[in-house]
């Protein structure tokens, strides 16, 4: 299937899983930051799914992995790592 915008991909990518897995909606995709662009959260949501957002590393704006273990909950089926290239330069 094509897909033109990124965040259709990752909406068609987590349809795709949802349907595989047979998630439904009770299961939650854990690591759109809060500080990380709607679409993240919103394919998740569109989904059917719902968002658990992790923090972010001060130093890289990337998910603080030392925060992810204490979300994740009998729920969680994904997570979504976002790289944010442009704090590191």
């Amino acid at each position: 299937m094509p897909v033109i915008v990124e965040r259709h991909l990752l909406h068609v990518a987590l349809e795709a899983l949802k349907e595989k897995y047979s998630w439904d909606q009770n299961s939650e995709v854990l690591g759109p930051p809060a500080i990380t662009f709607i679409a993240t959260s919103n394919a998740v949501m569109h989904a059917g799914m719902k968002p658990v957002f992790v923090d972010v590393d001060s130093r890289t704006y990337n998910i603080d992995t030392k925060l992810i273990e204490e979300k994740i909950t009998e729920n969680t089926v994904a997570i979504i790592a976002s790289a944010y290239i442009w704090a590191t330069l």
